[in-house]
């Protein structure tokens, strides 16, 4: 009879301390990966014809050559950007190319 109880007892807690999976997040693409507003941490120039890159702005930097602290861009999930240089905003479309390796913005007026 103890048997009996303690087998019981024992599938009771089996039962009681089974519990469902998480379920699993969905697998989301590179371009909702990207989805979100961005903002310049860095800006380089490089002169072609000598192949020399220069530093233009750093985020936080105090020698910047060029202030690109308040230009944001924001990339939509349903293809649209905007971009915001601190004075105006100019809006377009964005799309991943080349396997997803590269993104291509095309202007509201199709430049």
């Amino acid at each position: 009879m103890k048997k009996a109880l303690f087998l019981l007892a024992a599938v009771g807690l089996f039962v009681a301390s089974c519990k469902k999976d998480s379920p699993v997040p969905a697998v989301q693409t590179k371009s909702q990966l990207i989805a979100r507003t961005w903002q310049m941490q860095t800006a380089n120039v490089t002169v072609t014809s000598s192949g020399l890159t220069l530093p233009v702005y750093t985020k936080g930097g105090t020698a910047n050559l060029s202030d690109f602290s308040k230009y944001q861009l924001t990339l939509n999930s349903d293809g649209k950007f905007t971009l915001f240089d601190g004075a105006q905003n100019q809006t377009g479309t964005w799309q991943l190319v080349n396997n997803d390796s590269q993104m291509v913005w095309t202007y509201a007026d199709n430049t």
